[in-house]
């Protein structure tokens, strides 16, 4: 059974939603410090006729420090729905499919979310609704499971039956892949499909959100997210080569 853990994302590329794809279970990990300063957890890229734009979601001060996602509070008087729905209306009006999702979407800066992992979760859970993903989905928070960095998944992989656990390539830089296999489970990475599709406002940009691949797309989108994956000593040796 493939497992995958990722911290929840605000409607993030299509690459994330590989790695749904691939996963039998996806984790989100949302009891994990939220990251300082920019990041994926609270912001998403854009393209418009000029040029490409961040939408970042405003949060509240944290009173303490290393807050958790889960913990993290949306500040609702930056008037930030109106902001972000125009800016996606812009990006994204002309588009063929874009009267599809356009109530989904007007849906979200519509609701009242409690807090930034209830936004970052259920926008993704429509997404993939929308894409006709079957996966299953559970929260880390859920687990009550502790650890280390790599310890703890090997952990929530070991509690979920996992056979193999698919990992984002960023977390290649700490992973310690012999614990994984210790217990008998295989590490794989992603190896994302950047291949383009019609797209407007100049070249392509394959970073921005998927929701841009839907408007665009429609039906067809899902046949754009390819979740193919590498074992873990192949782009090791990969990255090792591409260094000297």
């Amino acid at each position: 059974m493939n497992v995958v853990i990722n911290q929840p994302c605000y409607l993030p590329w299509r690459g994330y939603f590989a790695l749904i794809m691939s996963a039998d279970v996806f984790v989100f990990y949302d009891d994990v410090q939220l990251p300082q300063g920019r990041s994926f957890q609270t912001r998403v890229q854009i393209k418009t006729r000029y040029g490409k734009k961040w939408l970042t979601v405003p949060l509240i001060r944290a009173r303490k420090k290393n807050q958790l996602i889960l913990e993290a509070q949306i500040h609702e008087q930056s008037k930030w729905r109106k902001k972000h729905y125009r800016a996606i209306q812009d990006s994204l009006s002309l588009c063929l499919y874009w009267t599809t999702y356009e109530p989904m979407i007007r849906e979200w800066y519509n609701y009242t979310w409690n807090g930034l992992a209830d936004l970052t979760i259920q926008t993704t859970l429509d997404i993939v609704t929308s894409l006709g993903i079957k996966t299953k989905f559970l929260k880390s928070s859920e687990l009550d499971i502790k650890g280390g960095k790599t310890e703890r998944l090997v952990e929530i992989c070991k509690c979920l039956g996992a056979t193999k656990y698919i990992s984002p390539t960023g977390s290649l830089k700490y992973m310690q892949h012999e614990l994984f296999e210790d217990v008998g489970i295989e590490v794989e990475y992603m190896n994302y499909d950047n291949s383009p599709y019609s797209q407007a406002f100049g070249s392509f940009d394959p970073f921005v959100t998927i929701l841009d691949l839907l408007a665009n797309l429609g039906p067809d989108a899902n046949h754009h997210i390819k979740a193919a994956t590498i074992p873990w000593r192949q782009i090791v040796a990969l990255q090792f080569k591409n260094e000297k």
